[in-house]
């Protein structure tokens, strides 16, 4: 694919090489870069500003990092003009923007897709064949513990790395374990925005608990660890990109740097094939349930308590049934309010005048009800008619 990056985000950097030596896949235009735009090498086109983007041609779909309003609204607009989307996740995007880009995604049928670089790791691979194996036993509890590094003389992390954290350790909870709808958040020593330790922890029915931590650290590092009736296995690493090995009793494995380099590639491969077959393109769903879940924890924190997900994708449909509802309870207040200042005034109408007042108390709730029929215009969602077909 030749591939346009909008954007930067530290995460991408680590790709970067991947992404510029020509193999498969290769960023040909850069814009709306700022820390990382060293990096690149010098016969990448950069261009100055983000709306430019939409008047290059040979371009087969644009690689989005980060969360800067400018280059989200340049997606937007890009997504508008049926231009494929690669989209790193970013905490930072949100799921209003999300949202956006799922309606235009059913108006122009736009493919639209999240890079997630650990669904193929090698490890993560190995992982699930242990699984899929049995060699464990019964699943009992997943967990993720997260060390993340922290400026000299304060011993907290912020708020908005922890959930860029989150976002994609739920994303590799989902691919080992399943979907998980409940989430419990926990925080310690907030402050100015960021905290000494924050625990989450998402459950479903017929799923095992996953336990998330996260806390200050000199160095980065992450575990995964899935407890099983016979045994234990543990996947370990420095950060999302370098997963060192992967633990099962006295069996340690470890990868090559080339093998997980191609895992990256072979995701771009199923991502560029899911763009020209409607078929394949499941993962968006599941990318927009994924921020709603990170978005959750705030909600447990604030009411002290588990909060349920119905996951539901944001249509045209669903949005005009509930702007809809709100409208018609609003019309009933009004015509209550209406009939009762028609009794106030009805000593003082002459029985025409009255006849008129009734007419124009009732007029709303008439014309809500006509109104209703153009539910039948608002045209459901790809989401949506995929599943009623199956």
């Amino acid at each position: 694919m030749k591939l346009g990056l909008l954007g930067d985000h530290e995460q991408i950097e680590r790709w970067l090489p991947v992404l510029t030596n020509g193999r498969r896949h290769q960023i040909f235009w850069a814009v709306g870069l700022s820390d990382f735009a060293s990096d690149l090498p010098q016969q990448i086109e950069r261009l100055a500003e983000p709306a430019q983007l939409l008047e290059v041609n040979g371009i087969d779909a644009i690689l989005l990092c980060g969360s800067r309003e400018a280059n989200l609204q340049t997606a937007k607009q890009l997504a508008a003009q049926q231009i494929p989307l690669i989209i790193l996740p970013a905490a930072g995007q949100g799921s209003a923007f999300l949202y956006e880009l799922s309606l235009i995604r059913d108006d122009n049928q736009v493919p639209l897709s999240p890079l997630f670089p650990l669904r193929r790791h090698p490890l993560v691979n190995r992982f699930r064949e242990i699984l899929d194996e049995g060699k464990i036993g019964e699943t009992v509890e997943i967990t993720i513990q997260r060390r993340h590094p922290h400026p000299a003389g304060n011993p907290r992390i912020k708020i908005s790395e922890c959930n860029q954290h989150l976002l994609w350790d739920v994303d590799l909870f989902w691919q080992l374990c399943g979907k998980y709808g409940q989430v419990t958040a926990l925080r310690s020593g907030e402050l100015d925005s960021a905290v000494a330790m924050q625990n989450v922890t998402l459950s479903a029915a017929h799923l095992p608990e996953a336990i998330w931590s996260i806390v200050p650290a000199a160095e980065e590092s992450w575990e995964l660890t899935l407890r099983g009736n016979d045994s234990n296995i543990t996947l370990s690493g420095g950060n999302d990109h370098t997963l060192s090995e992967l633990r099962l009793e006295e069996i340690c494995e470890r990868v090559n740097e080339e093998e997980v380099e191609e895992a990256f590639l072979e995701e771009l491969d199923a991502i560029e094939a899911s763009f020209h077959d409607p078929r394949l393109q499941g993962d968006w769903p599941e990318f927009v349930h994924a921020m709603e879940l990170v978005e959750a924890t705030q909600q447990s924190i604030r009411r002290r308590r588990t909060v349920d997900l119905y996951f539901d994708m944001t249509s045209e449909r669903s949005q005009f049934k509930t702007q809809m509802a709100a409208l018609g309870c609003g019309v009933l207040m009004l015509t209550l309010f209406l009939l009762v200042v028609v009794l106030m005034l009805g000593q003082m109408l002459s029985p025409g005048a009255m006849k008129w007042a009734r007419i124009l108390a009732f007029t709303p709730l008439f014309v809500f009800l006509a109104l209703q029929v153009l539910i039948v215009l608002a045209r459901p969602s790809a989401s949506e008619s995929s599943a009623d077909k199956s």
